[in-house]
């Protein structure tokens, strides 16, 4: 027969507190996950190009055709979503960044020089900058 060795080493266990903490940063990680996907609609996209700026609502559906470093691309805006939907640069990233209505999201066209992005500020109207 074959004696089994006994563990003195008392057993850990969890306490309350420590559970309380654990349920505390598991709620404040969750709470964190979904404030950075779900993120805050914009309600303009600043579109760079050629050295300067211009705003556009994201309310009004239309279509925007740019020549930026020798490149064309079609920007839409459309159902509070902004995106490029055709380009003639070699990598076609800009297109297969797909729609973008978040404040802060960018979509950028290196070859092009084009960079737009999603802002919440302003009132929605169009302006040019600079």
């Amino acid at each position: 027969m074959v004696d089994k060795a006994i563990d003195s080493r008392p057993k850990k266990r969890f306490s309350r507190g420590d559970l309380l903490a654990l349920a505390a940063v598991a709620a404040i990680l969750a709470a964190s996950v979904v404030f950075l996907l779900n993120g805050r609609k914009g309600n303009t996209c600043l579109i760079t190009a050629n050295g300067s700026s211009v705003s556009y609502s994201l309310s009004e559906n239309r279509r925007i055709d740019l020549v930026s470093n020798g490149y064309s691309l079609t920007v839409e805006i459309k159902d509070g979503q902004v995106f490029v939907t055709e380009s003639d640069c070699p990598d076609r990233v800009c297109v297969r960044t797909g729609k973008i209505s978040k404040t802060g999201q960018e979509i950028i066209c290196v070859p092009a020089q084009v960079v737009i992005e999603v802002t919440g500020g302003g009132s929605g109207e169009d302006f040019i900058i600079g």
